[in-house]
């Protein structure tokens, strides 16, 4: 028999066996709970069986103990016995690194959760920070849009447009155009620069602008130094003959102030005239609110047909103002493409 300690722990192999003390062959094998030095010990024990390779060698060995040794006889005994306190120890030690590593793993995950939320969450903060920035742009964009639409479009007719009607033909019965040409400004363009001539025709038309707003006009179009607006749409009214009129005496009025303040000899020819339009919107890409009928041609030829600095009205447009305006009679004019008409020059206001 031999036996081996570390650290309190032992090994023994018994040999031969049975032992004197041993009556039963099982007893050599498995595991048990034992009490050594009063040390409660786990052992451990197991039968080195022979086997059929060393009969031959043990019966003929001189150090044998026996002679006889037979397939199955128990040739000896491994038995490791070790302390149970080390074995509590040893399991102990385990489950706490155990349980370290489970901490450490769960404050590593808890970590990385709290670091990917709150990378979620400024990642959440920065998406709804340009959602916010992109709204605002394409709100800005669209007003832009809007104002752009507002300025060649009256209002009404910008609504219908964004509501969806592709198709904007509106009859007005009467309405009042006014055509408007600043004499003079031709020879002008040759004599100045073509920024600074650009700079005072856009002067005299945003006094226009701002004379048309003024008394409810629909501004039309501007063509080259000749500026149309109309009276009495997109919106009816009744008065539609004064507003013009109004408009009239207060454009040459405008353009006497411009003479003063830039030294030069402008002036403006209008001609009015009443009757029924059709006003629509033309163009896909570039829109144009524009009217038609023989009531516009007739007001361009009272402008054309008229004298440099003076008001021409038609018959029809002096039979609706003449109770509240001063006239002068022109008598009859020979009018293209429309022969011989008698016309009226627009003096001013009676008192």
């Amino acid at each position: 028999m031999c036996a081996l300690g570390y650290l309190s722990n032992s090994f023994k192999l018994s040999s031969p066996v049975p032992q004197p003390s041993s009556k039963m062959r099982s007893q050599f094998f498995g595991t048990q709970r034992t009490m050594t030095s009063n040390i409660s010990s786990f052992r451990y024990a197991q039968a080195d069986i022979m086997k059929p390779s060393c009969v031959s060698c043990h019966n003929n060995h001189p150090d044998s103990p026996k002679k006889d040794w037979k397939v199955g006889d128990v040739r000896g005994v491994l038995e490791i016995t070790q302390p149970l306190d080390r074995i509590i120890k040893t399991t102990n030690a385990g489950l706490r690194d155990t349980f370290l590593t489970l901490a450490g793993l769960s404050v590593l995950g808890i970590t990385g959760l709290t670091l990917v939320i709150s990378k979620l969450r400024q990642t959440s903060k920065e998406l709804e920070k340009r959602v916010i920035e992109r709204t605002a742009e394409l709100a800005t964009e669209k007003e832009k849009s809007e104002s752009l639409l507002l300025n060649i479009l009256p209002e009404q007719i910008a609504q219908r447009l964004k509501q969806g009607h592709h198709q904007i033909a509106d009859g007005f019965a009467e309405v009042t155009i006014l055509f408007a040409d600043i004499v003079g400004f031709t020879q002008l363009s040759e004599k100045i620069l073509p920024q600074d001539l650009v700079i005072l025709l856009n002067k005299i038309f945003s006094e226009f602008d701002r004379l048309s707003d003024r008394h409810g006009l629909e501004k039309i179009k501007t063509i080259g130094d000749a500026y149309m607006v109309a009276s009495g749409l997109p919106t009816p009214r009744a008065d539609h003959a004064k507003a013009a009129a109004e408009m009239a005496l207060d454009m040459q009025q405008e353009i006497s102030k411009f003479n003063l303040q830039h030294n030069f000899e402008l002036c403006i020819r209008i001609g009015i005239n009443t009757g029924p339009v059709v006003a629509g919107v033309i163009g896909t890409k570039k829109y144009i609110y524009d009217l038609w009928g023989d009531a516009v041609n007739t007001a361009s030829r009272m402008e054309s047909h008229g004298i440099p600095g003076t008001i021409q009205v038609s018959t029809k447009t002096y039979d609706l103002l003449h109770n509240q305006y001063i006239f002068k009679e022109r008598g009859a004019i020979v009018v293209k493409g429309k022969g011989e008409m008698k016309t009226y020059l627009l003096i001013g206001r009676k008192v």
